[in-house]
């Protein structure tokens, strides 16, 4: 509704509630703060969400792409680039910047999940069970990244 604003206030609201983070409120709240500050383009948040209602892959694609080159220093748009690749090593490479670009927590919990997945497909499954135990253990993971780090161990240690 771009009450960027209102928008904050909500979800600090949300997160002084449930600090271990409830859906995107983490990654929300930090990209508008970070707006707010001039550390992103005022916008970038609202463009990010956007991306989910997209039913056009192509056109998706293309935006997580654009979105990628024109602000690199978003972490977010790195997480949704890596899941577009289909080479190991360019969705490591999407990972490590992502990663290099100051994520938020949920962020930052979620692309180390994915290079955990990616470690396991290249061979390395201690490497990535090992990161994946600590995601899941760490007492300052976010909510999603203890469930879904569990998840994942689950199925790496089934097989």
């Amino acid at each position: 509704m771009s009450d960027f604003d209102g928008a904050r206030k909500y979800y600090q609201r949300t997160l002084e509630l449930s600090p271990r983070g409830f859906f995107a409120a983490i990654t929300a709240l930090n990209t508008l703060t970070r707006e707010q500050n001039g550390d992103l383009p005022v916008g970038t948040y609202l463009a990010y969400v956007s991306l989910e209602w997209m039913q056009d892959a192509a056109k998706k694609e293309h935006a997580v792409r654009e979105m990628v080159e024109r602000i690199p220093q978003f972490a977010p748009a790195w997480k949704e680039f890596a899941s577009l690749c289909d080479d190991e090593d360019e969705r490591l490479a999407a990972i490590e910047n992502g990663l290099a670009a100051n994520p938020d927590a949920g962020t930052k919990g979620m692309l180390n999940i994915s290079k955990a997945l990616v470690l396991n497909l290249k061979g390395k499954r201690d490497d990535a069970v090992r990161l994946l135990g600590e995601l899941a253990l760490d007492p300052n993971s976010t909510f999603g990244t203890e469930h879904s780090a569990k998840a994942a161990l689950s199925i790496l240690l089934t097989k």
